[in-house]
């Protein structure tokens, strides 16, 4: 007697095991980032070291580190990193002490708090808002840009993408 758990004697259950499926989850996003990050990375890495010039369609030149000694000794870099270093100081010690600042204002219990809370919020809830007005403007059958680049918007009416029907 054969139970229905147990394959039958010519056909043997093929199942993938866990680390198959570990590997089939994982790799496509391993080879991605090494597509999309890694390797431009060390692309950029190789032409620091060279005289390159997308404009001019040659081969880059090897000149070692000449690039970086000519920034190193570079007056007007220094003095551009100074200014790059002030506002970076500048505007993160502003947000820390505007964002301490507005957390202890909502913390606090006081006559309008739920106001003064509800403006501060406002601005992230508007984002969503406006994302969502223009996909509504990009679908429009009239003259959105998505009728219009399918080939459907010069002659006859556009489809209306957002309707329950087509």
């Amino acid at each position: 007697q054969i139970s229905a758990a147990t394959p039958a004697r010519g056909g043997r259950r093929r199942q993938l095991s866990d680390r198959a499926i570990l590997n089939l989850f994982i790799w496509p996003t391993l080879i991605l980032l090494i597509v999309m990050n890694i390797f431009p990375l060390f692309w950029s890495l190789y032409l620091s070291f060279t005289d390159y010039s997308a404009i001019a369609r040659q081969p880059p030149v090897w000149v070692g580190f000449q690039n970086f000694q000519n920034i190193l000794q570079d007056e007007q870099m220094w003095e551009y990193f100074a200014t790059s270093g002030r506002y970076a100081l500048i505007s993160v010690g502003l947000q820390i002490i505007i964002g301490f600042g507005l957390a202890m204002l909502i913390r606090e219990k006081f006559r309008g708090s739920g106001l003064v809370t509800t403006l501060i919020l406002i601005p992230m809830m508007l984002s969503p808002v406006v994302v969502g007005l223009f996909w509504k403007l990009i679908y429009n059958p009239s003259y959105g840009f998505f009728n219009y680049l399918i080939g459907l918007g010069s002659i006859v009416p556009g489809l209306d993408m957002l309707a329950s029907r087509l």
